[in-house]
């Protein structure tokens, strides 16, 4: 069943408008390098708050579920790397509303607070200037990211493990709509991989006990810039996780009308990052990356560099990192 042209088109509409509103943002040093946007290593959002959309910065975008990201990818491909980025932040500003309200409370009914609501405030204020940092997680965090190199830290997906109402969302042959397990949903994993992959990383042993699940109008196309050879119907992974969101809001009561009209700025990076793709093409009177013209000829030119030194010596050096990658989780296991 075709997804609702209605999301389809509001999405798409909501994209198009960073097509006539380009933003450029200064890159800034961030972990040791230069990062435009976001920061893939502490997940830090660069771009000035002034700047940021409403909803995030009054702290309303947020999910009708938790969520967990098993990243198999380059952090700088990954889509799914905007959620954390945007979630964060977006919890991060909702903290320390909360915080400044308790203050303004307290100072109202001239009533001093104690030293331990000082720590909570200036705790939830300074959240920006302690990210800089391996990012630090929790069993209880809303959002979640595991490297699926990393398998030793993928958590144990069984209910006897606790982790009853987790989902896988991946559609395949055993999974099932969303819609018809929304009340259970309290946690959604979601693969963050090439489509190629996606079957495979399906069989990681800790996932191999979570019921898989789809979405019940999954889009025919997608908005993404990235092309792939996996046949029609493929959409990125932060798409898949905002039209999720979409279906799962409609059942869940506590999920508030801000909530809902806050889930679209879940694309604001990739909006950006979409309008950014373009530029270097529109100068060079090609089609655009995204659209279905631009991403035959990526195919195109790929196929044309297939057999080439450059492929070759690219085949190469993707084998040394590999090779490096196992050596580094063979001693971290160690």
């Amino acid at each position: 069943m075709a997804c609702s042209k209605e999301l389809q088109s509001t999405l798409e509409e909501y994209l198009k408008s960073f097509l006539h509103n380009r933003q450029r943002y200064d890159r800034i040093n961030c972990c040791g390098s230069s990062k435009s946007l976001y920061c893939t290593e502490c997940y830090r959002l660069l771009i000035p708050k002034s700047e940021w959309p409403s909803p995030l910065q009054e702290g309303h975008l947020k999910l009708p579920f938790d969520l967990d990201i098993i990243l198999n990818d380059r952090k700088k491909s990954a889509t799914s790397l905007h959620a954390i980025v945007l979630l964060r932040e977006s919890l991060s500003c909702k903290v320390a509303k909360e915080a400044e309200a308790k203050a303004e409370k307290e100072k109202k009914c001239f009533r001093p607070h104690s030293s331990k609501d000082d720590s909570y405030y200036n705790n939830a204020t300074k959240i920006h200037l302690t990210q800089c940092n391996e990012l630090k997680q929790k069993s209880s965090d809303v959002v979640r990211l595991f490297s699926a190199d990393s398998s030793h830290s993928l958590p144990s997906y069984f209910e006897k493990s606790g982790h009853r109402g987790t989902f896988l969302l991946s559609p395949s042959h055993d999974s099932i709509p969303l819609s018809s397990v929304a009340v259970e949903i309290s946690r959604l994993v979601v693969l963050d991989c090439k489509w190629t992959k996606s079957s495979t990383q399906q069989k990681l042993p800790e996932l191999t006990g979570i019921q898989k699940v789809h979405l019940d109008s999954p889009p025919t196309e997608s908005f993404f810039w990235r092309w792939h050879n996996a046949g029609p119907g493929m959409i990125s992974t932060l798409e898949a996780i905002y039209f999720a969101a979409l279906e799962l809001s409609k059942h869940k009561h506590d999920f508030t009308c801000n909530n809902k009209k806050a889930l679209i700025h879940l694309m604001w990076l990739f909006g950006i990052q979409r309008a950014t793709t373009s530029t270097s093409t529109e100068r060079d009177g090609r089609p655009l990356p995204f659209s279905n013209e631009g991403k035959e000829l990526q195919r195109t030119f790929r196929r044309t560099l297939k057999g080439s030194e450059k492929h070759l010596r690219d085949i190469r050096n993707g084998r040394k990192l590999k090779q490096k990658k196992a050596k580094e989780i063979q001693i971290t296991l160690s």
